[in-house]
């Protein structure tokens, strides 16, 4: 059945509390289907408070593909589009209570609605995530030591490898290096927290927490958001390269596609950046941009 609603509900919205409970009952639905994980189903309650508008977040990120979610579900909206879509592919989807077979097998359909998380159909069993191709990077070597590239070296080395990288990068980007430097600092912890998936143990080389599908795939993982001021906790799908070049590389490209961006290529401050970055939203932290100044100063990048 489709659903209707005859107000906007979540962020900003009126609200009603007839429309809000079929939004709570609708993403309730889905959440059998893990396309919600690890959130808790929501009282349906009628009322749009933190719980009910971070499922609409997490749903218009894993499902609608939006860089920026809003939290908002409008009449006539893609939300509410892309929400009654899934909704009719889940319900022909087979039962998830159902005994399985020790084979891999995709959830055919789903694997095509969304655009930002794969979702698991037996976690234990079939030991990856359901709807996601088996990419040449996640069949090999997925057991041994992959990690040893980045997370083996030191501080210092991977400072001074990083940049090194950055520099070339920019001759061609003209992003500043102790920015593109700086970030993956922050955003890997010198290489010690790259993005690694959570059952296939792929290891991404993903030195900038972007997320969506790379050269090499990707990895599903354990991330945190920054949402009405409160850091919780969300599975969300990275990019995976091949190594950390490409990842350098894939970060231009993801910059250079994404329009909001666009502006801070008028621009080689690498500071002027940093504000930049967190201005467009490419970090839910309040304090990134401040943090950024901070590591590129310390590590004397500018």
């Amino acid at each position: 059945m489709e659903i209707k609603i005859a107000a906007s509900v979540g962020e900003n919205a009126k609200n009603r509390n007839s429309d809000v409970r079929i939004i709570q009952k609708a993403l309730n639905n889905i959440m059998q289907y893990n396309i919600l994980a690890p959130l808790a189903p929501l009282a349906e309650d009628g009322v749009a408070g933190r719980k009910t508008k971070l499922a609409i977040r997490q749903f218009q990120r894993v499902a609608v593909g939006m860089a920026a979610p809003d939290g908002r579900i409008d009449p006539s909206g893609k939300t509410i589009a892309k929400l009654n879509a899934v909704i009719k592919t889940a319900t022909k989807l087979p039962n998830i209570k159902s005994p399985v077979s020790n084979a891999w097998s995709p959830i055919h359909g789903l694997d095509q609605l969304l655009t930002g998380v794969y979702q698991q159909f037996n976690r234990i069993q079939y030991g990856v995530l359901a709807g996601e191709p088996v990419h040449k990077a996640q069949a090999i070597n997925v057991g041994g030591n992959v990690n040893k590239d980045l997370g083996a070296l030191s501080k210092n080395e991977f400072v001074r490898q990083v940049f090194e990288e950055a520099k070339k990068e920019e001759l061609t980007s003209k992003i500043p290096a102790a920015i593109t430097t700086a970030q993956a600092i922050l955003e890997t912890g010198y290489g010690k927290s790259v993005p690694t998936d959570l059952y296939t143990k792929q290891y991404s080389y993903n030195l900038f927490g972007i997320k969506g599908i790379g050269p090499a795939g990707s990895v599903s993982i354990y991330t945190h958001e920054v949402l009405n001021n409160k850091r919780v906790k969300i599975i969300d799908k990275f990019k995976a390269y091949h190594n950390f070049s490409e990842s350098i590389s894939g970060r231009t490209e993801f910059l250079k596609e994404n329009g909001i961006y666009k502006f801070l290529f008028k621009t080689t401050d690498a500071e002027e950046w940093a504000d930049g970055l967190q201005e467009a939203g490419y970090a839910t932290d309040p304090n990134y941009a401040k943090v950024l100044k901070s590591i590129m100063k310390s590590r004397k990048l500018i």
